[in-house]
């Protein structure tokens, strides 16, 4: 989602933790998700004719639906 709200001009960054040594590290994770029947669309100002629209205008029903049906690995 974070793609389609930034027309794939901004990323998230992949998170990958090194330890050395045996001390025991926590961390914890912060996840957002909109609420059911939301229109996820890029803003206007992130469109023009160098970054045209990469991705349609999309409810976050269907996201949930398809992470619903999909098997877990």
């Amino acid at each position: 989602m974070f793609s389609a709200w930034t027309n794939g001009r901004l990323h998230s960054p992949y998170h990958r933790a090194m330890m050395s040594g045996n001390e025991a590290r926590y961390s914890t994770g912060l996840f957002s998700v909109p609420k059911e029947g939301y229109i996820i669309k890029a803003p206007d100002e992130v469109v023009d004719e160098e970054h045209p629209l990469i991705m349609l205008n999309f409810l976050t029903s269907v996201i949930q639906m398809l992470a619903r049906e999909l098997p877990l690995l």
